[in-house]
């Protein structure tokens, strides 16, 4: 058995050796022949018969699984209406659903709610309604036939919306996609444009042409981009932009299914 002080002696002997060869800048030493052999003979290790090497137990590798993604719920129309009146996401929350059959041709997603009708079963206000349904009898759709609701649930009286208002109300308007499942849809206004878009660009540069729903709730709907009624009674020379654009919307509806 070596003696521990005797070990501990040399350890610190060869320290102070390799600290004052590293002053020197030695950095590394030739090896003797001898010196070699006695390195091969410590490092070498006789190699195992295979008769005792260990059996290795075999474990089968464990299957990797994709974790589920729990289904969000599709609400009716009733379900949505009847949930969102409890709807306080908002500090001062009136949401307003949306109005219109559960089989329409067209959604129309207005900005929000602007008007003082929505309890008189308006959608906006008389003026706005009016000009909206006889927009909507120049491309021969009925009431029936359409189903309008806004990006913002409750009432704004301020315009541009601010993202935040966006973004608590989204819920609902997926709600109302999945629900759905419409094929073409019309937006009225530029918020309702950049929502259902993607695209954060004047409404000038999104109309005249479909764009595809970038919202996962409607991956295969189609949307046409147009001015809202509010905008088209306080400026009569966009009415013929806003007729183009529906006549567009039109075209394709007699073209057949999306």
């Amino acid at each position: 058995m070596p003696d521990p002080a005797a070990l501990l002696q040399l350890l610190r002997q060869t320290r102070s050796l390799l600290a004052a060869h590293a002053a020197f800048g030695l950095s590394s030493y030739p090896a003797a022949p001898e010196l070699r052999r006695f390195a091969d003979r410590r490092t070498a290790a006789p190699a195992p018969s295979p008769a005792r090497l260990p059996q290795q137990r075999t474990v089968p590798a464990e299957k990797k699984t994709e974790p589920v993604q729990p289904q969000a719920a599709v609400l009716t129309l009733s379900e949505i209406a009847w949930q969102l009146a409890d709807c306080r996401r908002c500090p001062e929350a009136a949401p307003q659903p949306g109005l219109g059959g559960a089989s329409p041709r067209l959604m129309a997603v207005s900005d929000c709610f602007v008007g003082s009708g929505r309890g008189q079963g308006q959608l906006w206000g008389e003026e706005e309604d009016a000009l909206f349904w006889r927009m909507m009898a120049k491309i021969e759709l009925d009431q029936n036939a359409v189903y309008v609701t806004n990006a913002v649930k409750c009432a704004q009286q301020t315009l541009p919306l601010a993202d935040g208002s966006v973004q608590s109300c989204l819920f609902w308007l997926e709600q109302e996609l999945l629900s759905l499942r419409p094929a073409l849809l019309c937006a009225l206004g530029e918020t309702a444009a950049w929502l259902l878009t993607g695209r954060k660009v004047p409404l000038m540069r999104l109309r005249g042409r479909l764009h595809p729903c970038r919202l996962p709730a409607a991956p295969q709907a189609q949307v046409l981009v147009t001015y809202h009624p509010r905008l088209l009674l306080q400026q009569r020379d966009l009415r013929w932009i806003a007729l183009e654009d529906l006549q567009l919307l039109q075209r394709r509806m007699a073209a057949g299914p999306v």
